[in-house]
């Protein structure tokens, strides 16, 4: 069977599916190691390696995807997107607030709270910022230099990090066919400049200095060099999985079953949520690994675990958009009986 170039959206295609699962995958394996073991998780090489570039991966595929706003205004824009991405946040994420409150006090259960799910308003904000920029300014141009100067301004939920990320994707979007025809020679390169900055990749790389100045906290010298490593390093990380994914299913046939597994990508924003509660916060609580050795740990024991918590959240998921008071309370959406879009 050939492989069809979308999926149930004519603007959806199989390969950024499966690019957004194994993203996830990667989110589910990072944090398997970092809450299941009491040792420094940012000492553990594949953990530093998966931090390299998953995250930026994930926000190049949302501004890949953002030329389906084009057409309607920002203030459709906002609202589409404050309710697809913060409002699940916000009322998942009440739980946060109500046992950070009972157990540290209001304050803390607020900053629990509005700290949670950290990646969907970042890319709340990111499509603020971009469609924000292009409905005031006419030339692309200056939508690129003022949106990312902007974006350098803002700290919070790592924005400052994701944006360049989120107008790449945009870039690439644009360039899709370039990028298509030559993918193989763009994961090549790509591939090798990745893997030239992972040589000095360390956890000593997101924790740089800051100083305290009389007009409020600015970065030190070593935090801009270490923040645009940090994005060049995404950056290059993402074009050769996005690369290397559009070449090999330019030269492959899926069968119906890999069809319905690569959909699954279609599952992110479900997984991301529920993997907060299960994997974050419940089998810490039950299982501890440190006892594994280096290769069982990494190798084995993560993975393994981080694809049975994926299929445990996908389940989960689907059972709350199927009732019709916690798709709404919930998701502000009708329940549905489908595999609906995680984005």
């Amino acid at each position: 069977m050939n492989t069809p170039s979308t999926t149930s959206s004519p603007q959806r295609e199989i390969v950024f599916d499966a690019l957004k699962l194994f993203a996830i995958f990667l989110v589910l394996w990072g944090h398997a190691i970092q809450y299941l073991s009491s040792t420094a998780y940012f000492d553990q090489p594949v953990y530093r390696y998966i931090y390299s570039f998953h995250m930026p991966l994930f926000m190049a595929i949302a501004g890949y995807f953002s030329n389906s706003a084009r057409n309607i205004s920002l203030a459709q824009v906002a609202r589409k997107r404050f309710m697809a991405l913060v409002y699940p946040a916000l009322t998942f994420g009440a739980v946060f607030l109500l046992s950070g409150t009972f157990k540290e006090g209001l304050s803390a259960g607020i900053g629990k709270w509005l700290n949670a799910f950290w990646f969907l308003k970042s890319a709340f904000c990111c499509a603020v910022i971009f469609f924000a920029c292009r409905a005031c300014l006419k030339k692309s141009l200056a939508v690129v230099i003022v949106s990312l100067a902007l974006s350098q301004c803002i700290f919070v939920y790592r924005v400052n990090l994701m944006y360049p990320c989120f107008l790449f994707g945009v870039f690439l979007n644009a360039n899709i066919a370039l990028l298509r025809r030559y993918a193989l020679a763009i994961s090549a390169v790509s591939g090798l400049c990745y893997a030239g900055l992972l040589c000095f990749w360390g956890a000593h790389v997101w924790h740089s200095p800051y100083v305290s100045m009389s007009f409020g906290i600015q970065p030190l010298p070593e935090f801009w060099l270490y923040t645009s490593y940090r994005i060049v390093t995404g950056l290059a990380g993402s074009l050769f999985f996005i690369s290397l994914f559009l070449y090999v299913f330019s030269r492959i046939n899926l069968s119906d079953r890999l069809l319905k597994v690569c959909a699954c990508g279609q599952e992110t924003l479900g997984i991301y949520i529920m993997q907060t509660f299960l994997l974050e916060t419940l089998m810490p609580r039950l299982l501890n690994l440190d006892g594994a050795g280096f290769f069982m740990f990494n190798f084995i024991l993560t993975p393994l675990i981080s694809l049975f918590v994926l299929v445990a959240c996908i389940v989960m998921f689907r059972l709350i958009r199927k009732s019709s008071v916690l798709s709404l309370l919930l998701l502000y959406k009708k329940p549905t009986t489908a595999g609906a879009s995680g984005r």
